[in-house]
Formats: C-alpha cells, structure tokens, sequence
C-alpha cells in the first residue's frame, strides 16, 4: 500500500476554482483501479491551504494514475492557483490496522 499526504497553498482569490477542479479530480481518481482513498481537506485556521490524502493499492496504480488524462488536466488547473510548490510525502506501507491505545 501507498500513502502520499500533500500540501498546497492556494491564491485566496482562486479558492473556489481550486475546489472545484479538486472536486472533478477527487472523483476521478476514486473511481481508478487501485485508489482506496483520495481526499481533499481545507486547513480550519486558513482556507487557502488544502491537504490531500491519497491511498494506492500498489506502484502500478499510483503510475496509472498519475498518466491518466485526468490528472495532467488538473495539474494545469492547479498550476494557476497556487502561491506556492506543493509539499508532497510519500509513504511505503507494509501494514496497517485500527489505532489502539
């Protein structure tokens, strides 16, 4: 399993568009072979700052992904409403269960 966290600073003034091409984008990659999770979430403290959560299956899911139409098209979208490069982690999981305490 796969795991990649990213972070994104958005221009203020095009939070909307970046939401809505994150909406078109979440759907899309949910619906791919592989995808267990893709999610988007807006910072409570600043909304121009949106974390994503994505869970791949494997390598060759993530690589599809990132070929896939969909995915070249929002990373044009993106491109024009960030401040900033994104911040991206990720992680290589060999095991994962429920959070005991």
């Amino acid at each position: 399993m796969l795991c990649i966290n990213a972070t994104f600073t958005l221009d203020p003034d095009k939070i909307a568009e970046a939401h809505a091409a994150m909406a078109i984008m979440a759907e899309a990659a949910e619906a791919e072979p592989g995808c267990q999770r893709y999610r988007f979430g807006t910072d409570l403290a600043n909304p121009a700052i949106v974390y994503l959560s994505e869970v791949w299956e494997d390598e060759a899911s993530l690589k599809a992904h990132f070929a896939a139409p969909h995915s070249s098209a929002f990373s044009v979208v993106l491109r024009e409403c960030l401040v900033a490069l994104p911040v991206a982690t990720r992680y290589d999981v060999s095991w994962s269960g429920p959070l005991t305490a």
